[in-house]
């Protein structure tokens, strides 16, 4: 699926869900200026967040933002834009009327760290599943190489498959070897639990649903699919299907779901509605592959072991055509809605191009050694192959016409086959945001490289911090074009209260600024020049488990013995003064002034726990907490630091 596509399914479950859950208590917000004949409409509507922690049962404060940009004497919608949007909290009206809508929006957009707003509308975030039981949160756009890690997660298990659920702002992935599946909360970034079943289920494959609420999960070990719900983190149904390895297609514009059997040679047609199976179709032998194609209305199925990709009519129940293939396909790569496949054979490392509106073959070329994973970006397609770093990069309009050509790219250093323990299901190319190009994550490396398109090396790269990626794909929470001229993207606020809210444009030049008030917990106030004392307090240290992450609890309070919440800039920093290694990682708020941070701590030795709170006038020499054993626990001791002037994050 062309991944703007993707991200449009994704704003638009988004906004179906919304008008299910916002009440009449929560209008839309909309306001409206113009500026040089052109006309910008902002609206925002609220959407009931999810459920942070079973203690707090309400999470942040969440909405759609969405920006529309016309003629102001036409009405006509304008194209080809690309605006910038950023929110900020108004701590006071003063500092508010301090700039003009111009000077805020040249701040925000020159990208530096001291003029970051609370809501970044053009952001996005790579996320990697790692062979080390963890799932990475980077940020390719802070300019410091240290702080690109933002967030990690340890998992039970490894993770072999994952899915976004964008409705519910979770982040699932599949733990065959512990029969489980785990949900990320991807703004809280962090663990919510698990849905566990029966020993041997062997839970691998994941495919969100289309209405936003349900996942549905293959169980390799049994002759069944579950349907999860992803918010609750509970199982709804079970679903039987045939035996075998089960992989998913959806027909996102209908109500089919399909699942193959590999050991029996069928595809289970199930509606995804009434959670039933409709039929099971027989197909080539070992079934692994399989698109719907939204233009033919039909689903394509290719057997590891067989020598035809089957064209099936689900209404009818049966293969209605039949295109002869070689052995060997593992992946089929659907474009143009569907009107042209890739099918990418793994045993002769080729690549073959199918016309479905004729079923016919079109092409074939050679690609990337063993290849096993395909993605597409608006105008080109991309092949990795297990036994060479170069990725295939293949021209859509070529193809179109016909002909095909394949240019190899090398990404990295050495191919995938070079660590067996990197290779996975789980994509490992996700297209960039911005569409001109895709990120790629090289396990043996433990590098993430971006790729331009046009160029003939990668354009840049990010570390992966000594991780071995098993997938990659990308968070994007930035402005999407649901349609010319209207701009669209979900929110996610520290705290409640108003917002100031810059929009900016360079074709046509307009800026405009808008303020909008969020329902929600209000940021604790706190007053400027007057000296305040926190305390923190470093609670325990969970037990080590090697090669795991461990967690530091700490606990914030103000000279009153007050819980301090909303705390968004402290840094733990942990250190061995014997050696050169050292951490920091982020605390993350867990409520009612309780905060904890992770990180992997070394084999042995004494290591020196730090804190710094910039916003309450702590800072690493005064937020000296102690010292723990790197193979023990650690008691509570309390440091205190002294606020001097106005928080930094008053400024």
């Amino acid at each position: 699926m062309d991944a703007s596509l993707t991200r449009l399914s994704a704003i638009v479950i988004i906004l179906v869900c919304l008008f299910d859950t916002v009440g009449a208590e929560e209008a839309a917000i909309v306001q409206k200026q113009q500026h040089g004949g052109v006309a910008v409409e902002f609206q925002f509507e609220p959407q009931q967040p999810p459920a942070s922690s079973p203690k707090n049962p309400v999470g942040p404060p969440q909405g759609i933002a969405s920006f529309r940009f016309t003629d102001s004497v036409s009405g006509r919608a304008y194209e080809g834009l690309r605006p910038a949007a950023w929110m900020v909290a108004r701590r006071s009206q003063q500092v508010a009327d301090e700039l003009s809508c111009e000077e805020k929006a040249r701040q925000f957009a020159s990208g530096s760290l001291g003029s970051r707003a609370d809501i970044d509308l053009n952001a996005y975030r790579l996320v990697t599943i790692n062979q080390d039981n963890t799932v990475a949160f980077i940020n390719p756009f802070v300019s410091l190489q240290n702080s690109k890690l933002e967030s990690i997660v340890q998992l039970p298990s490894r993770g072999y498959d994952w899915a976004l659920v964008p409705a519910s702002h979770r982040l699932l992935v599949s733990l065959r070897e512990a029969d489980m599946v785990a949900v990320i909360d991807t703004d809280l970034r962090r663990l919510m639990g698990v849905i566990s079943f029966e020993t041997g289920s062997r839970p691998t494959r994941l495919v969100p649903d289309p209405d936003g609420r349900r996942l549905w999960v293959g169980l390799d070990g049994r002759d069944e699919v579950a349907v999860v719900d992803p918010t609750a983190s509970v199982e709804l149904a079970r679903v039987p299907v045939g035996r075998g390895l089960h992989t998913f297609a959806v027909a996102d514009d209908l109500a089919w779901i399909f699942v193959t059997n590999t050991e029996d040679d069928t595809v289970s047609v199930l509606d995804r509605r009434r959670q039933a199976k409709i039929a099971d179709v027989h197909v080539g032998k070992t079934p692994v592959a399989m698109a719907w194609s939204a233009m033919a209305k039909r689903l394509l199925v290719a057997g590891l072991n067989g020598n035809t990709l089957d064209i099936v009519d689900p209404e009818r129940g049966q293969v209605v055509a039949q295109v002869p293939l070689a052995q060997g396909i593992v992946a089929l790569g659907l474009f143009d809605q569907g009107r042209y496949a890739f099918a990418v054979n793994q045993l002769q490392s080729r690549v073959t191009l199918l016309d479905l509106a004729s079923a016919t073959v079109k092409g074939s070329i050679a690609v990337a050694t063993k290849p096993d994973h395909i993605a597409f970006t608006r105008e080109f397609a991309y092949v990795r192959g297990q036994g060479t770093a170069n990725i295939s990069v293949i021209n859509l309009g070529e193809a179109r016409q016909g002909r095909l050509q394949a240019v190899a790219v090398p990404i990295g250093q050495s191919p995938p086959q070079d660590a067996p323990e990197s290779i996975n299901i789980a994509g490992i190319m996700a297209a960039a945001p911005e569409g001109d190009g895709l990120y790629v994550a090289n396990g043996p490396d433990r590098i993430l490289y971006r790729y331009v398109e046009g160029l003939m090396v990668p354009a840049g790269s990010f570390s992966n911090y000594r991780r071995m990626a098993r997938g990659l794909l990308v968070l994007d929470t930035s402005l999407f074009e649901q349609r010319p001229g209207l701009f669209a993207a979900p929110a996610s606020f520290p705290f409640g209260g108003e917002y100031d809210v810059i929009v900016k444009s360079v074709r046509p030049a307009v800026t405009a600024c808008f303020a909008v008030t969020v329902a929600g917990p209000l940021r604790r106030p706190h007053t400027a020049g007057v000296a305040k004392t926190v305390s923190v307090t470093l609670e325990r240290v969970t037990s080590p488990n090697h090669g795991s992450d461990r967690s530091v609890h700490l606990r914030l309070s103000d000279r009153n013995g007050q819980p301090v919440d909303g705390v968004r800039d402290g840094v733990l920093l942990a250190l061995q003064l014997q050696s050169r290694w050292q951490r920091r990682v982020p605390i993350h708020d867990r409520g009612a002034g309780q905060y904890e941070a992770h990180l992997i701590f070394p084999e042995s030795g004494e290591v020196e726990l730090l804190v710094a709170i910039p916003s309450q006038g702590v800072e690493f020499t005064a937020g000296h907490l102690g010292q723990v054993s790197a193979s023990s626990n650690i008691s509570a001791v309390e440091i205190k630091g002294e606020n001097k002037g106005v928080p930094h994050a008053e400024r």
